[in-house]
Formats: C-alpha cells, sequence, structure tokens
C-alpha cells in the first residue's frame, strides 16, 4: 500500500509494478473524475473498462461494507494493466492496492479484506525493510 501527497497515481504507477506479481488488486479507489448525470460516482470496474483495463470482479461482502481502504468490490488485473488505469487523464484518490505472485481465489480476496478490515488504519500490515523510501 502505498500512501502518498503532492503525487499524482500515475507517478506512482511504475513503484509496484517493478516489483509486483502478476496481479494487482485494487483494493479501493476513489475519484470524482467520472460521475453519472446524477451525480453518482462509477464504480472501479466501471473505470477499468473505460481505460479499456480487463479485470475481473470480487465483490465484497456486506460483512466489510464502510470498512476504511476498501471499496465494494475489488478488481483484479494483470500487473502491466496498472499504467493504462492509472493513465494520468483522471484523479484517483484514497488508492489501495496491493500486489499478488497469481490470480488469487476468491478465499484468499476474502483474506485480504479481512486483514485489511482488522489492520489498524494508517498502520502498514507489513513493515517495512530498512531504508524504504516509501510508506509502506
Amino acid at each position: 500500500m502505498v500512501h502518498a501527497t503532492a503525487a499524482e497515481a500515475g507517478e506512482l504507477v511504475d513503484l509496484p509494478a517493478r516489483s509486483a506479481g502478476e496481479t494487482v488488486v485494487v483494493l479501493g479507489l476513489e475519484t470524482t473524475s467520472f460521475p453519472d448525470a446524477d451525480f453518482s460516482l462509477w464504480r472501479p470496474s466501471r473505470i477499468a473498462a473505460e481505460q479499456k483495463v480487463e479485470c475481473a470482479v470480487h465483490r465484497v461482502g456486506s460483512w466489510a461494507a464502510g470498512t476504511p481502504g476498501l471499496g465494494e468490490e475489488l478488481p483484479v488485473l494483470r500487473r502491466d494493466d496498472l499504467p493504462r488505469l492509472l493513465d494520468g487523464t483522471w484523479s484517483p484518490y484514497e488508492l489501495s492496492i496491493v500486489e499478488v505472485p497469481a490470480r488469487p481465489t476468491s478465499a484468499q480476496l476474502d483474506d485480504v479484506v479481512l486483514a485489511v478490515g482488522t489492520a489498524e488504519h494508517g498502520t502498514p500490515i507489513r513493515p517495512c525493510p530498512p531504508g524504504c523510501w516509501v510508506d509502506c
């Protein structure tokens, strides 16, 4: 998870891409860049489709609704498609992603949701390596 200020998501996209497994899971994504006519905001999977990024979607159960850092759905996409999703033509905020070595199962995604949902908000789930310059 990357926390940053004074940067656009597109500027950070190469950070996970350098070390990520083959798959990236978008845990949370907020934006006001894609409103409908009634001002309701698009789901991340619809934004991905608009950006021509294929993704599988895992719906988060009602047990995790309203959890900081988690959306109602988790788009699962190829690592190489992340730059196209975050191409700089729109402005995401509160972006939470996790890299995984391969396509996770539904049960594994539920485990990730549980880990994120029960973690102390603002505290890394895993510690940063010494000398790391990214707040992970």
